[in-house]
């Protein structure tokens, strides 16, 4: 009887492993369509939205949200666009309260740009929350010089860092750490082996990954169950209480 269950827990303990990749990325993708589409199918009538036929509206709106961007895209690739992009930069930022949300999230995207050639391209180490710990972090940006100089723990004319240190398993979330370039110790990983360690806990280094990409995830599962099989059954011969002649 417990070989049974345990072959039952064995089924649906690889089935999870192997369903888990496409149930995560199914998720996702169907977020991002609904997030999109909603913005569409809310200027619909209520009873074409909710019909039979919401799901055809929905790739519908996706469809025209496409076709925008390729328009706008299109347009402010020419003098005319840029003159309307403009006037309607300067009217947005005039406006109260909105102007400050807006100019904010334009700044930030504009520093993105301006960053993007070493923006998360170097992975490093830095000393945090304390003393002989450290945690993996991004530098995302070089301070200018005026702001350097209120950093007490960096030497005179030394070059000052940001470093975006990201939470785990979720690394869209995390904290902001303005140190010397001296504090931050350069790691010998990309910044994508760099992630991959901060999502999966430290579950995984470089150089631990599957290199044969033959391999599939289906082979992996059997090969550890298979391996815990082996670890569980007892390697030392049955006893028996009836002493030998």
């Amino acid at each position: 009887m417990s070989r049974i269950l345990k072959s039952v827990r064995s089924s649906i303990l690889v089935g999870l492993i192997l369903v888990t990749p496409i149930v995560v990325t199914a998720f996702v993708v169907n977020w991002l369509f609904t997030f999109i589409t909603n913005r569409i199918l809310i200027l619909l009538p209520k009873h074409l939205r909710e019909g039979d036929q919401e799901l055809l509206w929905r790739f519908v709106a996706l469809l025209l949200v496409l076709v925008l961007m390729f328009f706008i895209g299109l347009l402010a690739r020419n003098i005319l666009g840029r003159r309307i992009y403009k006037l309607g930069d300067t009217v947005v930022s005039r406006i109260p309260i909105v102007n400050r949300v807006y100019i904010t999230i334009r700044q930030i995207i504009t520093s993105l740009f301006q960053q993007r050639k070493t923006l998360f391209q170097q992975a490093v180490l830095v000393e945090y929350p304390r003393t002989g710990a450290y945690t993996v972090g991004f530098i995302t940006a070089i301070l200018p010089a005026q702001h350097c100089a209120q950093v007490a723990s960096a030497k005179p004319g030394e070059e000052c860092v940001a470093v975006f240190i990201p939470t785990t398993p979720n690394p869209t979330s995390g904290w902001l750490a303005i140190v010397p370039r001296s504090a931050t110790q350069p790691l010998a990983m990309t910044s994508g082996e760099a992630m991959q360690l901060v999502m999966s806990g430290g579950a995984v280094f470089p150089g631990t990954a599957v290199k044969d990409s033959s391999i599939s995830l289906l082979e992996l599962v059997h090969e550890l169950n298979r391996s815990d099989s082996d670890h569980s059954e007892d390697p030392s011969p049955p006893t028996s209480d009836t002493p030998k002649p």
